[in-house]
């Protein structure tokens, strides 16, 4: 054999030799590397089937995480408990014990209300001079007239803060002058706020209001817009043709609302002619700019109230 061959046949069995060892290293490092992975696998396994205590520092974690998401998007305690959300938590978070409305009803209103209502005292006395604004209306899905009182401020940085400092029920009582300043007072004595911390109190026109501000010996202001807007409402009913197109539309929209018939027709006339579909809006005397939106909705779709007018529905004169 040629010294020449003899060369490149110990090069290539050099070569078959070292890739031989390569693919050694390569199988003994994949098959240690799979061991770790099903031993990282089986550890994790164990972590997420064993529940956690419910006073650990995870669970309390999640408690207060909880907790804030029903308070800050205004959700109903009976959320925790409802069918969504608990498939949600049992997915995300298997090693939490999910707790009850009445837990989180305790926490939010006890814990978490005390932090925050803490810090709400604090920024009040940073304030030289607070201003407020209150109001009394009707809910009627609760049933009970509350009394709100919003202060405002502004920091020394000259940042504009506003808190609701509280809503507070009147339950039996009557709203007189004297129930209303007995409800604010209780409320800036809650909140350690003195009269002589009160630059000014806006409420509306009501003599009741008037009174209640003026017994708490505090300087009181009429609302400006509760001012427009009686300007705009004594406008309007001096024009008759202005009175009787609200008047007429007022009939159409309460009669769409007592009606499902008529909503139904709108509905399949509003899908046949591609047009979005807009709800009929009431007017109320006590919600500002209704009139307006009521107005708006049916000068947008006039013809298709016209249409519905002589071809299927007969509404009240």
């Amino acid at each position: 054999m040629h010294k020449t061959e003899f060369s490149e046949l110990e090069k290539c069995e050099k070569r078959k030799h070292d890739a031989s060892k390569t693919l050694e290293l390569a199988s003994s490092s994949h098959q240690s590397t799979k061991s770790d992975m099903k031993q990282i696998s089986l550890q994790e396994c164990v972590d997420k089937t064993k529940r956690w205590d419910n006073k650990s520092l995870k669970s309390l974690a999640v408690d207060n995480s909880i907790s804030e998401m029903v308070a800050l998007e205004d959700l109903p305690f009976s959320f925790v408990e409802s069918v969504g959300f608990v498939r949600l938590m049992k997915h995300l978070c298997p090693s939490y014990n999910l707790k009850s409305r009445q837990y989180f009803t305790s926490f939010i209103c006890d814990k978490l209300y005390g932090k925050v209502s803490q810090k709400i005292l604090e920024l009040l006395k940073s304030f030289e001079k607070l201003s407020f604004t209150s109001d009394i209306w009707y809910d009627n899905c609760s049933r009970v007239s509350p009394l709100s009182l919003t202060c405002h401020g502004i920091t020394e940085e000259f940042e504009r803060k506003m808190i609701v400092l509280k809503a507070k029920v009147f339950n039996e009582s009557r709203h007189t002058g004297e129930n209303i300043a007995y409800k604010l007072e209780d409320i800036l004595s809650l909140w350690e706020i003195t009269k002589e911390k009160v630059k000014c109190v806006v409420r509306d026109a009501g003599a009741n209001m008037k009174k209640g501000v003026n017994l708490l010996n505090v300087k009181h202001i009429d609302c400006a817009s509760h001012k427009i807007q009686n300007v705009l409402k004594e406008g309007m009913k001096a024009q008759e043709t202005v009175v009787a197109a609200i008047t007429k539309c007022k009939k159409m929209a309460t009669h769409f609302h007592h009606s499902t018939t008529a909503q139904d027709e709108l509905a399949n006339i509003q899908k046949r002619l591609n047009q979005k579909p807009l709800n009929i809006i009431q007017e109320c005397a006590t919600r500002w700019n209704s009139t307006f939106l009521c107005w708006s909705v049916f000068c947008k779709s006039k013809s298709l109230y016209v249409f519905m007018h002589r071809q299927i529905i007969k509404f009240p004169n």
